[in-house]
Parts: C-alpha cells; structure tokens; sequence
C-alpha cells in the first residue's frame, strides 16, 4: 500500500475513538470507573492483539475492523483514566493536579512508544535476522507482546474502590436497582 492508503486504514482508528465519545458517560454511570476499566482493559489487550493476525494478504474491511474496534477500547480507557484522576482531587489542587497529569500522561505516551519499540526489538532477536529490517512476523510478536503488557496492566484496576470516582460518573454500586426500587 502507498503511505496515503496505509494512512486511510488509521481512520478505522479515530473513527472508533470519536465513536466511543458519545456512549463513554453513560457507560461509567451504569457501570462504574472500576468495572469499565477492568473489562475495558482486557478489550484493549484483545483488541491490539488482534494487530498481531494481520498481515498483508488480510483484507481491508477486516483490518479496518479491527482498527475500529481498537479505537472503540482505547478511547474508553484513555477517557476512564483521564478522568478518574480528576476525580478526588480538591478544587485548590486542581492546577497542581492537572500539571502533574500532563506530565504523566507525556511520560507514559513516551514509555508505551519505547516499549512498542524495545517489544519489536526482542521479536528482532528471538527471530535472528541478524541486522536485517523486521520482518512482518517480528511485528506480530511485538503486538503479542505489547498486548501481553496491557493485560497485566489490568491488574491494578482491582485495587479500586467499587465506587471510586462516583462522585464524577454519578455511578453507585447496585445503583440502578436501587433507583428503581427507591420509584417504585
């Protein structure tokens, strides 16, 4: 594909992550910051280990599909995450708040793109070219395991509160049982 082609497939991605925009609040009121962030997290590393199954011969409404679907994932988690750091914070250390995020947020964007890169370098070594360029298959372990670290990225969510960050999504646990039973 030539660089405008291989470039058009990438609006499968942003499509995905406008399209989760509309439909991300009402999935933290329902379900809460940390049941999103769980199940959510284990559909980014399902998501981008669906990267790790194309290849050239894979056809442009399944590569779009999958590029669709990462976008949907990732939009979520970035949002979740993004606000959830928000979420407890005083209204005098919102300032400090929002500096120190941005600093982080830069600082992971960075790490993720050095660990894409060191993942694409152990695929590298573990298929011994030897110098040459990577090849499509040392992709494809990069994405494995790119994806394997997403998933034990996971594990921290379960540390949360059932109901941390409830006073920003207005979720509470059982909360819509609760609130038809309260009508009725």
């Amino acid at each position: 594909m030539s660089a405008f082609q291989s470039g058009l497939l990438m609006l499968g991605l942003f499509c995905g992550n406008l399209g989760m925009k509309t439909v991300t609040t009402p999935v933290l009121r329902r379900f809460g910051f940390r049941n999103v962030l769980i199940t959510n997290g284990m559909l980014v590393a399902i998501a981008m280990l669906g990267c790790a199954v194309l290849t050239a011969h894979t056809s442009t409404a399944v590569i779009l599909g999958v590029l669709f679907a990462n976008g949907l994932c990732r939009s979520m988690q970035f949002t979740s995450l993004g606000t959830l750091a928000y979420a407890d914070i005083a209204k005098s250390q919102l300032s400090s708040a929002t500096s120190f995020s941005s600093m982080v947020v830069q600082m992971a964007m960075g790490m993720g793109v050095a660990v894409g890169a060191i993942a694409l370098r152990v695929a590298e070594s573990l298929n011994r070219h030897g110098g040459l360029p990577p090849t499509v298959p040392d992709f494809h372990v990069a994405f494995v395991l790119v994806s394997a670290l997403s998933a034990l990225a996971v594990i921290d969510c379960f540390s949360l509160a059932p109901d941390a960050g409830a006073q920003v999504s207005g979720h509470r646990p059982g909360g819509y049982a609760e609130d038809a039973a309260a009508k009725a």
